[in-house]
């Protein structure tokens, strides 16, 4: 009840996306963030196509500006558009697995 404008995200665009974007694991640098191993993505390879899922900070840190982040909870629309085309050329496949097991078992009982 509370948005309008609503468009499901292209499964395509996210299948293309989530094929060709990095899952990292990483240590961060700077002395004043957590020193343990992290698991993320890179911002930069989201940027292109999900520029809504960045955040862009004015302060700098260790020498660089405008250092770029990532809402990851605005990643899981994507990956779920990207799970429901895998999932639907996995019926797919499914389906025609099927039907050639079908085919095969009626050419043998032929023989």
């Amino acid at each position: 009840r509370l948005k309008e404008n609503i468009s499901d995200i292209s499964e395509d665009t996210a299948w293309n996306h989530c094929k060709s974007a990095r899952a990292v694991s990483f240590n961060w640098k700077p002395d004043n963030y957590p020193d343990d191993q992290r698991l993320g993505f890179i911002a930069q390879d989201w940027e292109t196509n999900y520029p809504e899922v960045i955040s862009t900070s004015t302060e700098e840190v260790d020498g660089i500006t405008d250092p770029k982040g990532i809402q990851y909870t605005e990643t899981l629309p994507v990956m779920m558009a990207a799970l429901k085309k895998a999932i639907s050329k996995i019926e797919t496949l499914e389906t025609e697995v099927e039907t050639l097991k079908t085919k095969v078992a009626a050419l043998e009982s032929t023989e």
